[in-house]
C-alpha cells in the first residue's frame, strides 16, 4: 500500500519535483516566444499599415488641392458664361449687333474708335 510519504520520497528521489518544475519552465518560455513572435507580426502589420495610412494621407491632400484648383476654373468658367449670357447681342442677323444691359455705349466707342482708325 502507497502512503504519502513514500509517494513524496519517490518523487524527490527520482527527480520528479525537479522535473515538473523544468515542463512548468519550458512550457512559460515556450508561452513567451510564442508571444513574442506574435508581437512581432503585429508590430509589422501595424507598421504596414500606418505606412498606408500616410500614403493615403498624402494622396487625400492631392486630391483636395486638385478639387480646389478645379472649382476655381469651373467658377471662373461659369463667371465667364454669365457674362457673355448678360453681354449677348439682341441683334443676331445684321451687321451692327448691340449687346444689352447699356453696354452699347462700349460699343458705339468701339466703333468710333474703328471709323477714327480707318
Amino acid at each position: 500500500m502507497l502512503d504519502w510519504t513514500t509517494i513524496i520520497t519517490t518523487l524527490i528521489g527520482g527527480g520528479g519535483i525537479v522535473g515538473l518544475f523544468l515542463i512548468t519552465e519550458r512550457k512559460t518560455s515556450a508561452s513567451v516566444d510564442n508571444l513574442r513572435k506574435q508581437y512581432d507580426v503585429l508590430m509589422e502589420l501595424f507598421e504596414k499599415q500606418q505606412l498606408r495610412h500616410d500614403q493615403d494621407l498624402a494622396n487625400m491632400s492631392a486630391l483636395y488641392e486638385e478639387k480646389a484648383s478645379l472649382r476655381e476654373k469651373l467658377d471662373d468658367s461659369r463667371t465667364l458664361a454669365a457674362v457673355n449670357a448678360i453681354l449677348r447681342c439682341e441683334k443676331t442677323a445684321c451687321a451692327l449687333r448691340e449687346p444689352p444691359l447699356g453696354s452699347n455705349q462700349q460699343a458705339n466707342e468701339t466703333k468710333n474708335q474703328k471709323n477714327i482708325t480707318q
